[in-house]
């Protein structure tokens, strides 16, 4: 049964299969699999773009500046959220969207709960798989959480000061 994620603000199956091996085989380059960084960058010195998978995931201590040739050579890239509390997959979606220009799908993975997806889509992200994915349905609501914004951020909004 296919894993259930946020995207576009509905619920959808996710096509898209999270390599966890730190090990180059032959399953890691698949169309649709997202990979470890460490992965990504050996196969993107050494394939054609036709070969590539789909994207990689970043966890939390590794940052944009690792990832070798351009991130939108990327459909997609995850960051991983290993705690709730850990807020470094924030600033690493502000930079992938503002300072690389990254234009792909940005999905947040890890431990995700319904509390951080409005803050999560201000910077950048676009998809998320939430922690118990059975909560997805109702958690799409918190995407409206606040209906202004007291800072800039990676989305669109403008702040209530300007």
């Amino acid at each position: 049964m296919p894993r259930k994620i946020i995207k576009n603000q509905r619920v959808i199956d996710d096509s898209f299969e999270i390599i966890t091996t730190q090990v180059l085989d032959s399953s890691t380059a698949q169309a649709n699999s997202l990979v470890p960084l460490s992965i990504w960058n050996t196969l993107i010195d050494n394939t054609q773009r036709e070969s590539l998978p789909a994207g990689l995931w970043l966890d939390s201590h590794e940052a944009p500046e690792e990832i070798s040739g351009n991130p939108n050579q990327a459909l997609i890239i995850a960051i991983n959220f290993p705690a709730f509390t850990d807020g470094r997959g924030y600033s690493l979606a502000r930079l992938l969207r503002q300072q690389y220009r990254f234009t792909g799908e940005l999905r947040a993975i890890g431990d995700i709960h319904r509390d951080q997806l409005y803050y999560l889509s201000r910077c950048g992200f676009d998809s998320f798989a939430l922690a118990d994915p059975a909560q997805s349905e109702s958690a799409i609501e918190s995407l409206e959480d606040f209906s202004v914004a007291y800072q800039h951020a990676g989305d669109s909004s403008t702040p209530v000061i300007r």
